[in-house]
């Protein structure tokens, strides 16, 4: 790990607006997980099934290549996951909310065998009339992939330098200013 970096996550796993699980749980979360091949999916035990970007690069790669989905969000999740480090700061963009939340990142990427936050991601899924989980939808992954930030802070978008503001808003998922 070098040093700190700026990066953005939307929080909007699968169509599903997240932010106020960040919010509430200090963390940023972001998708494209890697699912082992051939193990059965279990929300409540995610060690089993999902492959953490962060694993050394033999056994990720080796799964990444028996995975059914090769995309290109993997290596770009394994390469964030590489470059963010303690003291990196974490943005989430609302413009509808007229703010960018800010926060330093405290702890080490982590994947949650069984996120405490799950069954409320669950049912905002639900609210937001999105699909249920199951094992062809797999929405656990969605909110296992995780920092832990010291706090969240709302800065009012005009606030936000305009060149970081552009990065922002394009239609990436996440990524580094």
């Amino acid at each position: 790990m070098g040093d700190p970096i700026v990066f953005y996550s939307r929080c909007v796993p699968q169509g599903c607006d997240a932010v106020d699980i960040a919010l509430a749980n200090n963390i940023t979360v972001f998708g494209y997980p890697l699912w082992r091949e051939g193990v059965p999916y279990d929300p409540r035990n995610l060690d089993r099934c999902l492959v953490s970007p962060a694993l050394d690069w033999e056994e990720w790669s080796g799964a990444r290549d028996a995975s059914r989905s090769p995309r290109r969000e993997y290596a770009k999740n394994r390469n964030l996951v590489s470059d963010v480090s303690n003291g990196s700061i974490a943005l989430i963009p609302r413009p509808k909310r007229g703010v960018v939340y800010a926060g330093y990142i405290k702890s080490p990427f982590q994947v949650s065998n069984s996120p405490p936050w799950y069954d409320d991601y669950l049912a905002l899924r639900k609210q937001q009339g999105l699909s249920e989980d199951s094992s062809e939808e797999m929405h656990a992954g969605d909110v296992a992939q995780y920092w832990e930030v010291d706090k969240w802070r709302a800065l009012p978008i005009p606030d936000v330098p305009a060149w970081i503001r552009g990065s922002l808003f394009g239609r990436s998922t996440y990524a580094r200013i």
